[in-house]
């Protein structure tokens, strides 16, 4: 906070130099005219103020000049100087900007502690992954992530065993472990209803794998079975 008062003083400053030159500058025209014009009335005979004395006021108007046009100079490069300076904070303050964009904490948020949005109509995609703290809560989830400008942002809905099952059954894998990484797509914003309409979609194949009156490799071979599926 000093660093940015000092440097808008002396901005201002630099600024109020430049005014105070180009006074100089105005004041020193105006007496190199006026002593050259009392100089050449005295040397044609009307003398209003003396030789010696018009040349004086004409020796400190071009002065005056001289030193304004140096003042203008010096002020101009400090203009530069703080131009340049503030450029460079500027983009050193975007990098920072940048690099926390860049940073982005893993956010996670339950299903329960999530509202609907009435957004425009998206498909989300979901994965099923595991959590692993410690061996006593590893556990599947589905979910879906999403970019914010500082965080990622990850909805997640823990499978139940029945859940699991189904899916199981979905994909044809007997270990649950092998789900991980399987995907679908859904127009639902939250993962629980994403996964119940997953599996309703899915209801009647599962139903009918289950049910035990056919085989898994005859429904995943008949086109009318394969129809049904999916």
């Amino acid at each position: 906070m000093l660093k940015k008062f000092a440097f808008n003083g002396l901005r201002n400053l630099n600024a109020a130099f430049g005014m105070v030159s180009l006074t100089v500058i105005a004041l020193g025209t105006v007496a190199t005219f006026s002593g050259l014009g009392l100089l050449y009335l005295a040397r044609g005979g009307f003398p209003i103020v003396e030789e010696e004395r018009s040349e004086q006021i004409a020796y400190i108007g071009t002065g005056a000049i001289v030193l304004g046009f140096t003042g203008i100079i010096f002020a101009s490069l400090g203009g530069a100087f703080f131009s340049i300076v503030e450029e460079s904070e500027g983009t050193n303050s975007s990098r920072e900007i940048a690099k926390i964009a860049d940073i982005k904490p893993l956010v996670l948020a339950k299903t329960e502690n999530s509202e609907k949005s009435d957004c425009l109509l998206s498909i989300y995609t979901y994965t099923v992954m595991n959590f692993e703290g410690n061996p006593d809560s590893k556990c599947l989830v589905i979910c879906r992530f999403e970019e914010e400008p500082y965080r990622k942002f990850v909805l997640y809905e823990e499978l139940r065993s029945h859940q699991i099952d189904d899916l199981a059954v979905i994909y044809d894998e007997t270990d649950p472990d092998r789900l991980i990484g399987q995907t679908f797509s859904s127009y639902k914003p939250l993962p629980c209803e994403a996964l119940e309409e997953h599996l309703d979609i899915h209801r009647r194949y599962i139903n009918a794998v289950n049910s035990e009156e056919f085989s898994s490799c005859y429904l995943r071979v008949c086109a009318g079975c394969m129809s049904l599926e999916g």
